[in-house]
């Protein structure tokens, strides 16, 4: 559990959140007179990815076997959410929209998987786009980074490839 492989602090910086390859989810305090929590403790080796919500009540996580989920930060069960198959490993997770979005890509797997998938949390529906520029089979075209910049674009960090822009109302995609 000592690898970390994703951190990310609340809105108003009250815990920080910690990941690791050992798929152990932990809320650090950053004030005197909380403790630390365990969120969600699976076992197994794999290097997850989490983002916090806008509202500091969740985080999105990015699980083994192309899995995705949020989990409350107050504690209770994890909200699956439409995820990747089980060839295919989480690389990235982002909200936008003010937290009604989460957006997430993989790392590994199949060419035809390299997409980012973005789920409106409100209604539940789920928009797929892509594949990226430089999608390949295994790690080639890895994305490694998302971030939605603006209401109508989202900008992914695809391995071999750069920075990705996608057009979110027509799913267009180029390289900046």
């Amino acid at each position: 559990e000592r690898r970390i492989t994703s951190l990310a602090f609340t809105p108003d910086g009250r815990w920080l959140l910690s990941v690791s390859a050992a798929n152990v989810v932990r809320a650090w305090p950053m004030s005197p007179g909380d403790e630390p929590r365990t969120l969600l403790q699976e076992g197994g080796n794999y290097r997850p990815v989490l983002a916090v919500h806008p509202s500091g009540q969740q985080a999105g996580v990015g699980l083994p076997r192309g899995r995705l989920g949020l989990i409350p930060l107050a504690g209770g069960p994890r909200r699956a959410l439409a995820g990747f198959s089980e060839q295919s490993g989480i690389g990235a997770v982002a909200f936008g929209d003010g937290g009604r979005l989460l957006a997430a890509a993989p790392r590994i797997g199949p060419r035809e998987e390299k997409v980012v998938r973005i789920i409106d949390l409100e209604t539940g529906g789920t928009r797929v786009l892509g594949p990226l520029p430089g999608a390949g089979e295994g790690v080639a075209g890895s994305i490694l980074g998302l971030s939605f910049a603006g209401a109508g674009r989202l900008l992914a960090s695809v391995v071999g490839t750069g920075l990705v822009s996608v057009d979110l109302r027509d799913g267009s995609s180029r390289t900046v």
